[in-house]
């Protein structure tokens, strides 16, 4: 009898969706490849769960196919493969195949506000919720950014607001999912071991409007060449422009953050005002203020928090400086597009540290924005060899591979001098080295910690 939920992934979103499930009476099946031991040190909560009749768990291994006999839906943590084996069996019986949003949503009251792309989505989503908050609204800054929207599906009513940074891995199982509100931010290349090809990888990203419709707000970035050649469903469209006037949204004039509604204008701020570096981080701001403004926020709250909004752990955080040294968490940078900006926002020389998961994609361009930007350059992980290799062909010679991340600090910290900034921006995931892009951010402010700072 097909009574049970299978969960694939035993992360936070699916331990996550694994307690809300047994707790409303269901009987699930929680598994994932890792060793149990492994799981544990990650996650203690799964002792909670251990503890649970209606949990199974099957950990170290794939689940045998005939565990689809009890099973009825199918629930994907984000990082899982959709080319298992137990769900191409699972796609010719039929069953559901699902993400943790998708689930959420049947289950939600309060209406969502989605944020995806491919770079920005974290800082953008930090800031929205922030705004939202500061409005007096009961806000849940939730999805990717690290805190599955499950957790908060109960206790979040009607009047209350999630504020959801969504991956392309957790589009790729939506059914019904609409959020009321949602952009995308932009559209580079990432995740192609994953998605294949760039098309693929377009097609999951715009998953996230497929349900919306003429009462729902599409908010588009008037100048990413991917987004404003794709056609959009029958859904309100504003807009958000680094380079031009738009009819209703928000640009940036040269100097200042403008609002417009109708045929009024209205200056938020100046980009000198914001605390956050670099100009990728205005286009983060023009996003924010279009959903803040049209989501119902006044214009006087999201200028006091546009002042004070400094940014977010592991995205170009200030970590300390030592012997005139500067030294950046860009964790957060995990593909070339990311890991340029971030090398863009700084006037210092840059000794740069990069490498980690190979997610399939070039280096040609990051390297390119390397000219009179970086002075050094220190590789580790996987992708380190087809650094060395790009270095070759584009002439850079101050490059220098390393085995370990601690090895990594410590050669970039020897090649630096006063007045320079290390910059970890990585460029990469950090698959098969940490558990995630925060984890490797938190142990280099330890490295950094330790090598004297302030």
């Amino acid at each position: 009898m097909r009574q049970n939920y299978l969960i694939m992934g035993c992360a936070r979103s699916g331990l996550a969706t694994a307690k809300f499930l047994a707790n409303k009476g269901e009987h699930v099946i929680l598994t994932d490849s890792k060793e149990e031991s492994k799981i544990i040190e990650s996650f203690p909560l799964v002792l909670e769960l251990q503890k649970n009749p209606n949990i199974k768990l099957i950990f170290g291994q794939q689940p045998d196919l005939k565990v689809l006999d009890e099973v009825k839906e199918i629930i994907m943590s984000p990082g899982v493969p959709l080319n298992l084996p137990i769900l191409e069996k699972a796609r010719e019986e039929k069953i559901k195949i699902i993400s943790e949003i998708e689930l959420a949503y049947r289950y939600s009251k309060a209406p969502i506000i989605a944020i995806t792309g491919t770079n920005g989505k974290t800082t953008t989503t930090t800031l929205v919720g922030e705004i939202f908050k500061n409005s007096g609204r009961k806000t849940f800054v939730v999805g990717n950014i690290g805190d599955p929207i499950i957790n908060y599906i109960e206790e979040a009513n009607e009047e209350d607001v999630f504020i959801a940074e969504i991956s392309s891995f957790q589009l790729e199982t939506i059914e019904n999912f609409k959020p009321v509100m949602t952009t995308i931010l932009n559209i580079s290349p990432d995740h192609l071991d994953r998605h294949k090809t760039m098309e693929n990888y377009i097609d999951a990203k715009y998953r996230i409007i497929e349900n919306m419709n003429e009462e729902n707000i599409f908010v588009l970035n008037k100048d990413d060449s991917v987004l404003s050649l794709r056609k959009t469903p029958n859904v309100k469209v504003l807009a958000f422009s680094m380079k031009e006037k738009v009819r209703q949204g928000a640009y940036y004039d040269g100097e200042s953050i403008i609002l417009v509604d109708q045929d009024e204008e209205y200056t938020i701020c100046k980009r000198k005002e914001l605390k956050i570096p670099g100009m990728h981080n205005v286009q983060n701001a023009l996003a924010a203020v279009v959903l803040s403004y049209f989501g119902g926020v006044s214009i006087q709250v999201m200028q006091d928090t546009l002042l004070s909004f400094k940014g977010v752990e592991h995205r170009l955080e200030f970590v300390s400086e030592i012997d005139g040294i500067t030294f950046i968490n860009d964790s957060k940078g995990t593909n070339t597009d990311a890991s340029t900006i971030a090398i863009k926002a700084f006037d210092t020389p840059i000794v740069l540290i990069a490498g980690g998961y190979d997610k399939k994609v070039s280096f040609d361009e990051w390297m390119d924005s390397f000219e009179g930007k970086v002075k050094y350059l220190v590789v580790l992980g996987a992708t380190a060899d087809q650094i060395l290799e790009t270095a070759e062909r584009k002439n850079y010679e101050n490059i220098e591979k390393v085995n370990t991340f601690e090895e990594a600090v410590l050669k970039a910290y020897e090649n630096a001098e006063n007045g320079d900034t290390v910059l970890l921006s990585p460029a990469c995931a950090s698959w098969g080295m940490f558990v995630d892009f925060e984890e490797r951010g938190r142990v280099f402010k330890d490295i950094v910690k330790h090598l004297g700072g302030k």
